[in-house]
């Protein structure tokens, strides 16, 4: 599933500061959970690899990735579960992010993702 596709990346002026400071790319993993409900999340540090998509955002000092996953059963608790696998899309264009803003305050990374 590592087909390259696109995604716009914005970043706040604080994003770019803190992203010229660093001497390897920041690692993003953006994550779509299927369970009972969908959520979405997004992780700044190497993470299991699974069936993750590689996105190109423009810049070499960003890594992006899309990972969808799902649980083996339906949890509304907001805790990491250990039972997490990859959810195997069949239009995968369709669920890709398409945007992502990134943002650096109170000395740590934050951002959000979407699709319109």
């Amino acid at each position: 599933m590592d087909s390259a596709k696109h995604i716009q990346l914005e970043l706040t002026p604080r994003a770019a500061k803190a992203l010229s400071g660093l001497s390897e790319p920041l690692q993003v993993q953006l994550e779509l959970l299927f369970s009972c409900l969908v959520r979405k999340r997004i992780h700044f540090s190497p993470r299991e690899r699974g069936d993750a998509f590689s996105l190109q955002c423009g810049n070499d000092k960003v890594a992006v990735e899309f990972r969808p996953i799902m649980t083996k059963a339906c949890t509304i608790s907001g805790d990491d579960a250990p039972d997490y696998v990859d959810f195997p899309i069949q239009r995968a264009e369709a669920f890709i992010p398409k945007w992502l803003k990134l943002d650096f305050k109170n000395q740590q990374w934050a951002g959000e993702f979407g699709w319109v």
